[in-house]
């Protein structure tokens, strides 16, 4: 019967105008809701996840109190709110169902007390808050990103990435940060505008294409699914000449030969900083593959020299052709490709020339000099504390003390000259080694080497000019 009885009551509170009882409020036969400004109302907080209602003030009414009503619902269908009494004057608000702030985030209706009897209270504005949860983690707007640069520039922004989150309130709807993920190795960085930046110029060679990890946190720091970036590093086109031989072998004689005739010019004429190339002009010079070569002496016989270029009659050739009369050269082989002139190559293990005494005393004095041409150049896997001699006077049975020696040594020219016991004051300290770090020693092309000693001064002179 009390139910049947609140039913029909709603119905015709809801059907006619809510009379003002505020006149009622002596009468305590009538309930009247207790609230220090009325007008004001009640407010309620609710977070997403809950049910109960929290209300300020707390819900009290004076007089017979039987139920609530809930009036002037704004709500389409069925309001999602209830009110149960606890005790003799006192209710809670709770929700029928779980709110969701993103689809609405406020609430507002009209409650009245309602007696035993019938009669009813004044009403009451009520305002309810829907306060967010962190449901949702940010999701980017793109599935994957690619940006193209030119290798050597910094960029104020390589790419930007965007991230959105569909909770209601900004502390976790809005995305506050964005991160790399593993970027100890990558040269970018990230501000928390989503904003990609080179920390330096990228290079091609070093790296073709960037791929990068990228999350975004809510103000929650609740993170995202990752999202990949890739920085593609374009191809740069060098201008110049292409399909020129490194090397043309010429026989004399031999009629007229195409230098070049693979060579084409790069122009780079369809990228917008090179404009179209309407006259092309090519300047070809040549010189011998002998640096400082500056007369066609240098591959005359050792006695050819003397009579032409005045070479000192004292000079011995310790590299004479193999024949004849030089037992010590024929184990070595001319150079491939060279037999017509005075080149052989060492391998540094099983090739060497031992010079007799008769021909080369052991004992130079201390006034002599040391020519010869030389190309070197170094290998990937050879220890660089390996000495490659030139020239070495050491002793016998396996003692290896040198006396003197010209060697080269991690791509270092070293002269070494020990003095014999004898030789001078010995409470005088003497230079005993010259170490020259030129490019020269390993850049793999022929350079002609003069080394004047008038102990303990010693001059260098590389392709004629004095080092």
């Amino acid at each position: 019967m009390i139910v049947r009885l609140l039913s029909l009551l709603f119905v015709g509170i809801l059907a006619v105008s809510v009379q003002n009882v505020e006149g009622n409020n002596d009468n305590e036969d009538v309930p009247y809701l207790e609230l220090a400004e009325p007008e004001e109302g009640y407010h309620g907080l609710i977070r997403e996840n809950e049910t109960l209602v929290e209300v300020t003030p707390a819900i009290r009414a004076r007089g017979p109190l039987c139920s609530f009503l809930i009036l002037n619902n704004k709500h389409h269908g069925e309001a999602p709110f209830e009110i149960m009494v606890i005790d003799e004057n006192e209710a809670r608000l709770r929700v029928r169902y779980p709110l969701n702030c993103e689809k609405r985030r406020n609430y507002k209706f009209d409650i009245a007390a309602v007696g035993c009897d019938g009669s009813y209270s004044n009403t009451v504005p009520v305002h309810i808050t829907v306060s967010d949860v962190n449901e949702f983690a940010p999701v980017f707007t793109q599935a994957a990103y690619v940006r193209s640069v030119d290798e050597g520039k910094m960029y104020e922004e390589l790419v930007r990435v965007e991230a959105t989150d569909r909770d209601c309130t900004p502390h976790y709807g809005d995305v506050c940060k964005y991160e790399i993920l593993d970027d100890n190795n990558q040269p970018f960085t990230i501000d928390n505008e989503g904003v990609i930046r080179n920390t330096e110029p990228l290079d091609y060679e070093k790296s073709h294409n960037h791929i990068l990890s990228v999350v975004a946190y809510d103000c929650g720091m609740m993170q995202s699914a990752p999202v990949m970036v890739t920085i593609k590093v374009n191809k740069p086109c060098r201008a110049g000449w292409k399909g020129l031989a490194e090397r043309v072998d010429y026989a004399p004689g031999s009629g007229p030969l195409a230098l070049f005739p693979g060579a084409r010019l790069e122009a780079c004429s369809s990228d917008e900083r090179c404009p179209a190339v309407t006259r092309i002009q090519a300047l070809v010079s040549l010189r011998a593959s002998r640096a400082g070569a500056a007369c066609d002496r240098d591959t005359y016989s050792l006695h050819s020299q003397r009579a032409i270029c005045g070479l000192d009659p004292k000079t011995i050739d310790l590299l004479p052709s193999p024949g004849a009369g030089n037992e010590w050269a024929k184990s070595l082989k001319p150079e491939s490709g060279h037999d017509g002139e005075e080149m052989f190559e060492f391998d540094g293990e099983t090739t060497s020339a031992v010079v007799p005494e008769s021909v080369l005393g052991h004992s130079l004095g201390s006034s002599f000099a040391i020519s010869t041409w030389l190309r070197h150049a170094p290998r990937p896997d050879q220890d660089k504390h390996r000495k490659e001699h030139v020239l070495c006077l050491a002793d016998d049975h396996k003692m290896n003390r040198h006396h003197y020696a010209l060697f080269v040594r991690n791509c270092r020219l070293i002269l070494l000259l020990r003095r014999d016991f004898g030789e001078g004051d010995l409470n005088i300290f003497r230079p005993a080694e010259w170490r020259w770090k030129i490019p020269e020693v390993c850049d793999n092309e022929w350079h002609h080497y003069a080394i004047n000693i008038r102990f303990p001064t010693v001059e260098l002179f590389v392709d004629g000019e004095v080092y």
